[in-house]
């Protein structure tokens, strides 16, 4: 059997819309944005920092991450440590309810941004196990996002086609989406997701099969046919309300994976988040595909297409 399983990672933390437009110059995200050619446009009521405190003669800053509608949730970043990873003879802490940046000083200058946190971010790195964010032990909880849009780029890559040149349903979102929150700036709630395709092989075809064969589970063969296959399957799932195309025929389809000689392959969140629309939520985990991960798995196999939960729970979309 030729199979596939394929997670959805993120190669940039995620970024709030007035936030990407801030960095619609910088040639350091772009350049990290460069793998990505799988983008979402999330919902999520904007996120804060609150009685924030940096005690300079213990090295903490200590803060409250607050999402309205949800409990407040502290947490703590060790700066003094990071300073002396970053071997920083002098430095300041610049802080708000949006960002937290440690800065290097030379003299009287501000030279250089030794690490730096936005809401997102801070959510970002406590999935990743930075060891100097401390706290915020209900990261899962506050990394959940109604999903409004899916969108691949074929020509170049998502930084591109997402923040640098216009796109017509990411100013659709920004003139329609209804506020979380009464009197906040939906460009403060909207919420831009940049993601890498990674493929693992469940199966691979056994030494006596030809090259041929061999060819078909080569995913760099042809990556962004395996990548507009994912947009459909993430599409058809969840129905995301900004996506004109349905792709009800999905499997089906002449530019995926579909008849492509690969038996069946898989689709999985690979990041602790959560997305979710009215028709259900997709589920992630940073440890897929390791036995025991809890996600929500994308299943396909010929015309059958199964979301998988992590309980065992199956349910089949059938082709409208």
């Amino acid at each position: 059997m030729r199979a596939q399983a394929h997670g959805l990672h993120l190669v940039y933390p995620p970024i709030s819309n007035q936030h990407a437009q801030w960095m619609e110059r910088e040639e350091e995200i772009e350049s990290a944005m460069a793998k990505s050619n799988l983008y979402m446009i999330g919902h999520r009521a904007e996120a804060r920092f609150a009685a924030i405190h940096f005690a300079k003669e213990t090295g903490f800053f200590t803060g409250v991450f607050n999402v309205p509608g949800l409990e407040d949730c502290p947490f703590a970043i060790n700066v003094g440590a990071i300073v002396e990873e970053r071997d920083l003879p002098t430095y300041e802490v610049d802080a708000g309810s949006q960002h937290i940046r440690i800065w290097r000083v030379d003299g009287d200058d501000r030279t250089e941004v030794a690490d730096w946190f936005t809401s997102e971010k801070l959510l970002y790195d406590k999935a990743r196990g930075h060891p100097h964010v401390l706290g915020l032990e209900r990261f899962r909880e506050l990394a959940t996002y109604d999903l409004l849009y899916v969108g691949i780029s074929k020509k170049g890559d998502s930084f591109r086609r997402l923040i640098k040149r216009p796109h017509a349903q990411r100013a659709r979102v920004l003139s329609s989406a209804h506020p979380k929150k009464a009197g906040a700036r939906t460009t403060d709630e909207i919420v831009l997701f940049f993601f890498e395709l990674r493929t693992t092989f469940l199966n691979a075809v056994s030494p006596t099969e030809d090259d041929a064969a061999r060819k078909l589970l080569d995913v760099t063969k042809d990556k962004l046919r395996t990548v507009a296959d994912a947009e459909k399957a993430l599409i058809r799932v969840l129905d995301p309300p900004y996506n004109e195309e349905k792709y009800t025929n999905y499997p089906r389809c002449t530019d995926g994976l579909y008849g492509q000689g690969i038996d069946a392959y898989a689709y999985a969140l690979a990041e602790d988040l959560t997305l979710k629309t009215a028709k259900r939520m997709l589920r992630g985990d940073r440890t897929f595909p390791e036995v025991g991960s809890s996600v929500d798995l994308i299943s396909i196999q010929g015309d059958s297409l199964v979301v998988i939960e992590p309980d065992g729970t199956r349910e089949e979309l059938t082709r409208l």
